[in-house]
């Protein structure tokens, strides 16, 4: 898979369970550590993300690193 694939993936995937979730961009961005607008690149798949966010993100969703950058969207894990 070309990594331009990987990233839009990717950002579906967080877009989907950040709805879920209901969350804001603003909200989720500052609960794992970084800006509105990086994060919104990142959900655009405009940006790469790193593996410290990666981890970020499945620890504030509960999911593992593998559910969030599979091609099928996730389901929501709520504990």
């Amino acid at each position: 898979m070309e990594k331009e694939a990987a990233r839009i993936i990717v950002g579906k995937n967080i877009i989907a369970l950040r709805q879920m979730r209901k969350l804001s961009l603003n909200d989720f961005a500052e609960a794992i550590g970084i800006t509105p607008g990086f994060l919104g690149l990142i959900e655009r798949g405009r940006r790469g993300i790193t593996g410290s966010v990666l981890m970020s993100i499945s620890e504030v969703f509960k999911i593992s690193i593998d559910e969030l950058i599979k091609a099928e969207r996730p389901t929501d894990s709520k504990d």
